[in-house]
């Protein structure tokens, strides 16, 4: 089951960075702006937002495998049709379509996985997930630069969606005989009163605040690498690949991790490798070096999404498919706004001001997120 939802997680996040390389190379043409440009990005990540609250609720009470499916399948058919697109107009719809129906499959995946694996495996088997979910998104990124170079952005997306359809097509086969308890299913109404549920514990506003702010804040850069590396495609996808890298190997190597060290005392080493990582970037040094500046801020940025990720889940056991619906939610409206606000603040401010107060940002983040986990630890 854990391979499977994993390969679901692969194919849905191929589309979640790709057009990240590619910008400068939409923007020459379809004659638009930079501005206009990194707003795919925003559009994207908000139309993965705001379906979060439909897709968790149609996942209680459908079933969460059938309406991952479903989205799973659509994504990558609006990523194939977007290599046919005549216009910047009907290309951003496409990216719409996609960040809706993404929205459905990465978040539900996690919540199978939180019913059906014991807490204390909770937080391994959401780095293995989170690791194939970032190796698609890798694969996006990194594929769509040097795809892009070699016969342009159309053969990155017609390729991208190729591969989530036939993701898609496996998922479908091997899952094919499973079934839910529809006696678990619960009816949309009651789905829709859970996420008022969650919103009302403090505990709960507290950790999607910060999931918000520390996704925004890291991955809210993204649409910007390619402006400030200002080289081909391909060397955009390379850089930004250290991030996704430094993120696999959280996952893989989380379990020999932590024999040498605490869940809160990682997150705290991880909230000064983010600060330092951020800094560095404000810096123009060499894309090599930049390269491994996000190679580190990927460990650690997932030191502390992990962790906080985990805790939210152990918060309503009985509505997680709700509340993964509402991580998943704050994660992207961070990352829907941060690339108009960093760039409005390299206009206004400066590269260099903006990237080092989000540093500064990031490292606040880390430490609270650490502060929750010795709490939650000490409660129970």
């Amino acid at each position: 089951m854990l391979r499977i939802l994993g390969l679901a997680c692969f194919g849905s996040s191929l589309g979640v960075f790709l057009f990240d390389p590619m910008l400068p190379m939409l923007s020459r043409d379809f004659a638009v702006p930079r501005s206009q440009v990194v707003a795919m990005a925003t559009a994207f990540a908000l139309a993965y937002a705001l379906a979060q609250p439909i897709a968790g609720a149609l996942g209680d009470q459908l079933g969460k495998l059938r309406v991952m499916r479903v989205c799973l399948g659509v994504s990558a058919l609006g990523t194939l049709l977007g290599s046919l697109a005549p216009s910047f107009e009907l290309l951003l719809a496409t990216r719409l379509v996609v960040g809706f129906f993404t929205a459905g499959t990465f978040p539900l995946c996690f919540a199978i996985l939180a019913e059906r694996i014991a807490p204390e495996g909770h937080q391994e088997a959401f780095g293995k997930a989170s690791a194939a979910s970032v190796t698609g998104s890798l694969a996006g990124a990194v594929g769509a630069g040097f795809v892009a170079d070699a016969v342009g952005w159309r053969g990155s997306l017609f390729l991208a969606g190729l591969i989530g359809l036939t993701c898609f097509a496996v998922v479908m086969a091997v899952l094919r005989d499973t079934r839910e308890d529809s006696s678990s299913r619960a009816g949309f109404g009651s789905a829709l009163s859970a996420y008022y549920r969650i919103l009302g514990l403090a505990s709960a506003r507290r950790g999607l605040g910060l999931q918000l702010a520390l996704t925004g804040l890291t991955q809210g850069l993204f649409p910007h690498i390619a402006f400030l590396v200002g080289a081909s495609a391909s060397t955009v996808g390379i850089v930004l690949s250290g991030f996704m890298i430094g993120s696999i190997a959280y996952g893989l190597s989380l379990r020999r991790t932590l024999r040498w060290i605490t869940p809160a005392r990682l997150t705290l080493a991880g909230g000064l490798v983010m600060t330092l990582a951020m800094a560095s970037l404000s810096a123009h040094l060499p894309w090599p070096f930049q390269f491994g500046a996000l190679l580190a801020f990927g460990f650690a940025y997932r030191s502390a999404a992990i962790p906080l990720q985990t805790y939210l889940a152990t918060l309503t056991p009985k509505t997680q498919g709700a509340m993964m619906a509402l991580h998943s939610m704050a994660a992207m409206l961070g990352q829907s706004a941060m690339p108009l606000i960093y760039a409005a603040g390299f206009d206004r401010a400066g590269i260099m001001p903006t990237l080092l107060v989000s540093a500064c940002l990031l490292g606040l983040c880390a430490v609270t997120v650490a502060s929750i986990m010795r709490s939650s630890k000490r409660s129970h």
